[in-house]
């Protein structure tokens, strides 16, 4: 695989945090890489709820919305990267694909996205994950992560405590029984 290949295959994948992956922000997730060139990557930790509620940062931006459905669910730890800031991965109701899939972090869309008819659906991200040109690369061939296909299900539906193991599983992995020690053959 040559590396213009091997850099455009990560784009709409899982990264999933091997039992050796001791970094705090990191030990036991499962990332969404929302881009990947040869620039860096960027993603998002898709299992990780803080205790800030939607609507503590509805009332940040003085804004309101009466689907308290959607005002107590948390916002998630979307990585070590601009923490402060909120984060939207979205999209359009009836239409989900990866290539469907957009960020943003604009007022005017968390605005269109808490409208009781907006069409969009949303996780709110506080922060996000970033590497640097080759950095990430070189975490995967050290045994820091796992790469797994994108799935709807993990990403919008299932359960954050369960995202870890299920990610692990659409390739046929049990996580449970992974080491975190490297070996070599």
């Amino acid at each position: 695989m040559n590396e213009e290949q091997h850099i455009s295959d990560l784009k709409n994948h899982f990264l999933i945090a091997m039992p050796g992956l001791q970094d705090p922000y990191f030990m036991h997730s499962v990332v969404y890489i929302h881009e990947h060139s040869d620039t860096g990557a960027t993603g998002f930790i898709v299992n990780k709820p803080t205790n800030v509620k939607i609507a503590e940062i509805l009332e940040r931006v003085e804004l309101a919305s009466d689907d308290e459905a959607l005002t107590e669910r948390p916002t998630l730890l979307g990585g070590p990267v601009s923490q402060e800031q909120i984060y939207l991965m979205m999209h359009d109701k009836d239409n989900l694909t990866p290539q469907t899939i957009k960020v943003s972090y604009s007022p005017e869309t968390l605005a269109e996205v808490v409208n009781p008819e907006s069409k969009q659906e949303a996780l709110f991200f506080l922060g996000y994950a970033s590497w640097e040109p080759g950095q990430l690369e070189n975490e995967i061939a050290n045994n820091g992560w796992l790469i797994v296909p994108y799935s709807n299900d993990i990403l919008f539906d299932l359960p954050y405590v369960n995202r870890y193991e299920a990610a692990a599983s659409l390739i046929g992995v049990d996580i449970a029984n992974l080491s975190g020690d490297v070996g070599h053959a």
